[in-house]
């Protein structure tokens, strides 16, 4: 009866946690080759306007892990009423084995949402993860 009145009373102290956090998000995905492929997408709703990080990981898998890369994209996402996805970011490398990899962030216009794609290394097959972060700056409010 102690434990359990003990556990009830860290339970009722914890803060609440949402389900779901609109502003985080985490993706995986898998490059073969030299080939561009998005590993993460998210929509943008009109009259939208974000500031963006995603910090980016791949690593070799298949054999040994010769290939790594670890990217920072940066940048600004936004949607007028009516309008369409505009991205404006900077990649920066953290790190990486081979210089023709590479990761970069874009808007896609038919689906109206911010992607992040990456290029892997010929013949190579790389896991990547990306974490990717919003901040809701609030400024296309007055364009409603």
């Amino acid at each position: 009866l102690l434990a359990t009145s003990g556990l009830r009373e860290i339970a009722k102290k914890r803060a609440s946690v949402p389900a779901y956090d609109s502003t985080w998000g985490m993706f995986n995905g898998v490059t073969t080759d030299a080939t561009p492929t998005i590993i993460a997408a998210t929509p943008i709703l009109e009259g939208s306007a974000y500031r963006f990080r995603a910090t980016v990981a791949a690593v070799q898998y298949g054999g040994t892990a010769t290939e790594k890369a670890v990217y920072d994209v940066t940048g600004i996402v936004t949607r007028d009423i009516g309008g369409n996805v505009v991205v404006v970011s900077t990649t920066t490398t953290v790190s990486e084995v081979t210089s023709s990899m590479d990761c970069v962030a874009q808007a896609n216009t038919t689906a109206q949402t911010l992607e992040i794609k990456a290029t892997g290394k010929a013949s190579t097959r790389l896991a990547w993860g990306v974490e990717l972060e919003f901040y809701d700056i609030g400024l296309m409010g007055a364009a409603a």
